[in-house]
């Protein structure tokens, strides 16, 4: 899943990636540990920088399934440090 995050020639790929992912953590997220979630949010915030308009709105679509589906309580630093990042990348 992490490759098809990754830039890619074909924005058809990170644009399905990032379905992929909101749809997989909707659907196990009981299962996913700290990790997960870490490594998770890392890839999605580089698609919030995609060229892309619709890669950009539909990552936004799945940080509301990521935070939605989030166990509280979530390591403050990085809760601060995504929000701060998704702040920067609304301008776009």
């Amino acid at each position: 899943m992490k490759n098809c995050l990754d830039d890619d020639w074909v924005h058809d790929i990170r644009f399905a990636g990032v379905i992929a992912v909101k749809h997989i953590i909707a659907y196990v997220s009981e299962s996913l540990g700290d990790e997960d979630w870490k490594q998770m949010y890392t890839e999605l915030l580089k698609r919030l920088d995609d060229a892309q308009d619709g890669i950009r709105i539909e990552t936004c679509k799945c940080f509301e399934v990521f935070f939605d589906c989030l166990r509280d309580p979530w390591n403050n630093t990085f809760y601060q440090y995504t929000v701060k990042n998704i702040l920067i990348h609304l301008d776009d």
